[in-house]
């Protein structure tokens, strides 16, 4: 299995976007079966500072492949999320609180639909 990735991010004032790909080669041992990027992604973050340095408001799309474990449906599905977020900043930027959201569909009627939300409190040492 070899995995790679890559993010960058771009800020520009109060202007934020940040994107991140990553995807994962290996080789399967099944006979008749074939080699190749079975898990793919993608992610967009474009954001604004609504108070300098302390609070950031994101918005998020992104985009999975993964491979199908069901023998009735496609050798793979994507799925497709959209999302948002808050941080709040300490006054050090060693503290922060983050919240978001997340909506994901799949293109497969039959694979299940996920949302989730999440809390966290990130501290940098």
């Amino acid at each position: 299995t070899l995995g790679l990735g890559g993010d960058a991010q771009l800020q520009w004032r109060r202007v934020t976007v940040t994107g991140e790909y990553l995807g994962e080669y290996f080789t399967r041992f099944i006979k008749g079966s074939s080699d190749g990027w079975a898990h793919q992604g993608a992610v967009v973050e474009p954001g604004v500072f609504l108070a300098p340095r302390r609070i950031e408001l994101v918005l998020r799309g992104a985009w999975y492949r993964q491979p199908s474990v069901a023998p009735t449906t496609p050798d793979a599905t994507d799925t497709f999320s959209v999302g948002a977020g808050l941080t709040l900043f300490g006054y050090s930027d060693h503290v922060r609180l983050q919240a978001g959201l997340e909506l994901r569909r799949t293109r497969d009627a039959r694979l299940p639909d996920s949302d989730w939300g999440i809390i966290r409190a990130t501290f940098v040492l």
